[in-house]
């Protein structure tokens, strides 16, 4: 059954969350000005083989307030989410509406037959994403490592990768509605790879205003 927080929430290391056709964790509206925030330091493990749309953890609306939740995936602390369902899509992080700040230090691990997404972000706005650890993502047809389809700070030390072979290319990052004084720096590795012979893969693509400064690298047709 899908665990819902209403209060800060942590994942201890050592312990071992399983669901199965479900969604896994949905972080909801407490009490304002106060909303949760999530911690994993252990390992959570959603696997599908039925259902058609899975989500790690899921953000429910006004997750985003004054002052903002934080979602952090602790150094050793895993996020799975692997489907197997014909046609399947499978999103580790995934927020409809305004999310809070996202750390992950450990490992976010997604793959699905149809699509897969490790972050999915509709509105970010000013938190930060800030990954250290690993974003590792595979789809039969087509994998993003991290979408903020609004915009946020982002900053990359560590490895974000999108491996796919259908027909839509895989994205490594995608960044949307840069503002002025929003920066991606990117000093780890983000990597796009697309199996499917003459299609292309993006490794980093984002628009707007801000400024994206890169000392790592950056992999992919475009």
């Amino acid at each position: 059954m899908t665990t819902t927080i209403t209060s800060n929430y942590r994942v201890a290391p050592g312990a071992f969350l399983t669901f199965r056709n479900e969604n896994a964790i949905e972080v909801q509206k407490w009490t304002s000005p106060a909303f949760p925030s999530l911690n994993i330091a252990g390992s959570v493990s959603l696997t599908a083989d039925t259902a058609f749309r899975v989500i790690g953890v899921y953000f429910g609306v006004g997750a985003l307030q004054t002052p903002p939740a934080v979602t952090t995936i602790e150094q050793g602390g895993v996020l799975s989410v692997q489907s197997t369902t014909p046609s399947g899509w499978a999103s580790g992080i995934w927020s409809p509406d305004w999310s809070p700040r996202i750390i992950n230090n450990g490992v976010v691990d997604v793959a699905a037959k149809q699509q897969a997404m490790g972050i999915d972000i509709s509105s970010m706005s000013n938190p930060n994403f800030e990954n250290t650890g690993t974003i590792r993502v595979v789809a039969g047809d087509q994998a993003i490592g991290v979408s903020i389809a609004n915009g946020s700070p982002v900053f990359n030390s560590g490895v974000i990768e999108a491996t796919s072979g259908g027909f839509r290319g895989p994205v490594g990052i995608s960044v949307g509605s840069f503002a002025d004084d929003f920066v991606f720096v990117n000093t780890g590795t983000i990597r796009a790879q697309s199996t499917q012979t003459g299609v292309d893969s993006i490794g980093v693509a984002y628009g707007g205003t801000g400024t994206f400064t890169n000392s790592g690298t950056i992999q992919g047709d475009y």
